[in-house]
């Protein structure tokens, strides 16, 4: 039995190689300890000091050693990448080992190390360099790891088998700076440990590294600097924390701001609740200037006051009484960036009396036709009467345009936003009920018919005509009911709650994506999204297609369904991606798929008979990788083009056997291949070759002679060959036929219990 040995070295010593042979790996051993002895002897045999000498390199930097055997596996590494031997005297005081410090000893074990999972990163403020510490990792507890490979992203990974990695570093080094990286630019980190071998674990933890604004900004975040107060705080920071990400660009203007005053001015409510925070990324605080006349830019005023990011109402007291107020919000970012261009709201505030600058009431008999309102555009008159508003969500509540009787009421899934409903009574008569106050929207789990004694789920001032729900369960389907209230604050608690599905919370990836095949070009076909139909709602903004594992995408718009590339390589294989992209700028991860272009058919194809059936065999083709197996036809009749003809079989072989063709009739045959994409190459050149299968006598053996009939390919040679056990075989005889069928005839042996195999190979 051999059993390879291993090096000792000292404790503190370490060594790292590569494969050597094992008569070679011994040789350099015993040169080694002759080397050795001769450092140790020399000095004791000659008479007057010896003049140091040193070879440049005794042994290169990257050598292995064999003690004993091979073994299996065996090892591929045991020495080192940095080796000296001292030759001559030695110095005072001697040198306490032969080897140097810099010495491993890497023993390769079959199993990939252990990836690294304590990965931290550490950048600069801008993010232009990072530095990465995985000084936790165990190294020596892996026995094999030869270097590090840094894998670096801007987006998030978890498998690295299709990436190529940043950069390398050897083993035993646990950190690294990279510098002179994208400012500004978050990124994701992963280090894998590679062994001698080449081995490792494609499966990673990513560690990320974000680039935070100059200050970090949070909704609930406080610090307390310096002597607390008494009582002191319980807690410096609160669990609820949030992390601006600063980007170049001003956040987008507030557009949608309302203004809901108090009678007399004093108190005034503003909301922008419809503004998107989170598609700028940034938003530090809301800026609040208010004026006593209309403005469109804040560059020259100071604000009123300020309010933190994710705040979306304020309302503002003690102002001056019966006073007209014109306000803005302006969103400011982590770097005080803004847009100074803004569009103002206002609160206007009617007067005690009844006429104000921009309304007239008719007094006395009203005109024929009368009026149908008594406000102008911008001023409106609520005129209590006894009675109550009339319902909307009665069965027979509004007419359609057809005079068909219909709830006023409408819900559907939301197409705006996620996780909601969308609610629209733009048929309900208003004007008609004199003293709608406002709208109380109710919802529920189940259907009920009255809500007296219930809470409102929300409120929603008169004269709106939609109202989105949001902060549901995606999918969920909810109960909704709307109630108008009179200025008196009375309702109709009669209602018949309408059912509604709340939208999806996230765009999913697109379904059913399938590829079509050319020459040099594919096409992608996919669906929308589970629940983002463009054609119904807007949640879904367009698509992105990568292809070929590249890094900028093609962007598609949110009604493509297709798409097709040109100008690829023939015979080549694609992976493409499709992510889908929300109205808030949000990304998928994308659906896959691994296609390719059309490979070529065989150009050779050959058919030959042999005993007991007919063998069809091709030629292999290039590039195999993308190939995913060849179609055979057979027709009794001549033809050109494979195109709408039906393959008898499919192999991934290169040859397929027949046994029911009839011997003298003539037949064609083709053969096609498929590509990984499931494209057949029937559109390209196909070679059909005609044969007629010949009626050859069965193998006989009689009188200790082996006879049978071959038709076959001329030119080359056929060898017999025979075995006993099927594993060993020997050559019988070797034929150069020069006409096809020919006879194969040699001599046998046979002996008690012995059965023998016989083949017929071509050489």
């Amino acid at each position: 039995m051999r059993q390879a040995g291993r090096c000792a070295l000292p404790p503190h010593s370490k060594a790292r190689g590569r494969p050597g042979d094992a008569r070679t790996g011994t040789a350099r051993a015993w040169s080694l300890l002759l080397a050795l002895l001769i450092g140790l002897i020399a000095p004791a045999a000659l008479a007057q000091p010896v003049e140091t000498n040193y070879f440049p390199e005794v042994i290169s930097r990257e050598f292995s050693v064999y003690v004993g055997g091979i073994q299996t596996p065996e090892y591929k590494d045991i020495v080192s990448r940095e080796l000296s031997l001292f030759i001559g005297a030695e110095p005072d005081p001697p040198y306490r080992q032969v080897a140097s410090r810099e010495v491993s000893v890497v023993v390769t074990t079959p199993e990939w190390p252990a990836p690294v999972t304590n990965l931290t990163v550490t950048l600069t403020p801008t993010g232009e360099t990072v530095t990465l510490s995985w000084a936790g990792y165990n190294q020596w507890a892996e026995h094999d790891v030869a270097r590090y490979d840094i894998y670096m992203s801007t987006r998030p990974f978890t498998d690295v088998t299709t990436m190529s990695h940043y950069t390398v570093v050897p083993g035993e080094t646990f950190s690294i700076a990279l510098t002179n990286l994208t400012a500004w630019q978050d990124r994701f980190f992963a280090v894998v440990p590679v062994d001698a071998l080449g081995g490792f674990d494609p499966a990673v933890n990513y560690a990320a590294a974000y680039v935070i604004a100059r200050e970090v900004v949070s909704r609930e975040f406080s610090v307390f600097v310096g002597a607390e107060p008494d009582p002191p705080y319980r807690q410096a920071v609160s669990r609820e924390a949030s992390i601006v990400v600063t980007t170049p660009e001003a956040p987008a203007p507030v557009t949608q701001l309302t203004v809901t005053p108090t009678p007399t001015g004093e108190t005034v409510t503003l909301s922008w609740a419809g503004y998107n925070q989170w598609a700028e990324h940034d938003v530090a605080r809301y800026a609040i200037y208010m004026s006593t006349r209309p403005f469109t830019g804040v560059t020259q005023m100071t604000n009123y006051t300020v309010v933190p990011g994710e705040t979306f109402s304020i309302t503002l007291t003690n102002l001056t009484a019966w006073q007209d107020h014109f306000f803005a919000v302006v969103p400011v970012d982590a770097l005080s960036g803004f847009t100074p261009t803004v569009n103002y709201a206002a609160g206007y505030i009617v007067a005690r009396e009844v006429v104000s600058r921009e309304f007239s009431v008719f007094v006395g008999a009203e005109p024929d036709p009368p009026y149908r309102q008594a406000v102008s555009r911008e001023v409106s008159i609520v005129v209590s009467t006894p009675e109550v508003p009339a319902q909307l969500t009665c069965l027979d509540c509004c007419l359609t345009p057809q005079g068909e009787p219909v709830q006023c009421l409408s819900t559907r899934d939301s197409v705006d936003a996620f996780c909601a409903i969308d609610l629209d009574w733009t048929r309900y008569n208003e004007v008609a009920q004199n003293d709608v106050a406002r709208y109380r929207v109710y919802l529920g789990p189940t259907e009920y018919t009255n809500v007296c004694g219930l809470a409102p789920y929300a409120y929603v001032p008169a004269e709106a005509r939609h109202y989105t729900i949001t902060g549901l369960d995606r999918y969920g389907v909810y109960y909704v009911a709307l109630v108008a209230e009179d200025v008196l604050g009375q309702i109709n608690c009669q209602v018949r709650a309408q059912s509604a599905q709340a939208s999806v919370d996230r765009v999913e990836k697109v379904r059913s994506l399938a590829s079509t095949c050319g020459a040099d070009w594919l096409t992608f076909t996919w669906l929308p999204p589970e629940g983002a139909d463009p054609h119904t709602n807007n949640l879904l903004a367009g698509y992105r297609l990568y292809l070929g594992g590249g890094v900028t995408p093609v962007a598609l718009d949110r009604f493509a369904v297709s798409y097709t590339a040109s100008g690829l390589l023939p015979g080549h294989g694609y992976p493409v991606r499709i992510t889908t992209v929300n109205n808030t700028n949000q990304e998928s991860t994308g659906a896959s798929l691994l296609t390719a272009t059309l490979v070529p058919n065989p150009a050779e194809t050959t058919v030959n008979t042999a005993y007991g059936g007919t063998r069809v065999s091709w030629e292999r083709v290039q590039p195999e990788e993308v190939i995913q197996d060849f179609s055979v036809y057979i027709a009794e009749t001549s033809f050109t083009s494979v195109a709408g003809m039906s393959p008898v079989l499919t192999t991934r072989g290169h040859w397929a056997d027949f046994t029911d063709l009839i011997g003298g009739k003539t037949y064609w045959f083709a053969v096609t291949t498929r590509n990984i994409g499931g494209c057949q190459s029937v559109d390209l050149p196909v070679r059909v070759v005609s044969f007629a299968p010949t009626e050859l006598q069965a193998p006989v053996i009689e009188d200790g002679a082996l006879s049978f009939t071959v038709n076959g390919p001329l030119g080359t040679q056929y060898v017999l060959e025979a075995s006993s056990d099927l594993r060993e075989w020997v050559s019988l005889e070797t034929y150069t036929p020069t006409a096809m069928p020919f006879e194969v005839t040699a001599p046998v042996t046979s002996a008690p219990g012995v059965s023998w195999f016989y083949r017929l190979l071509m050489q």
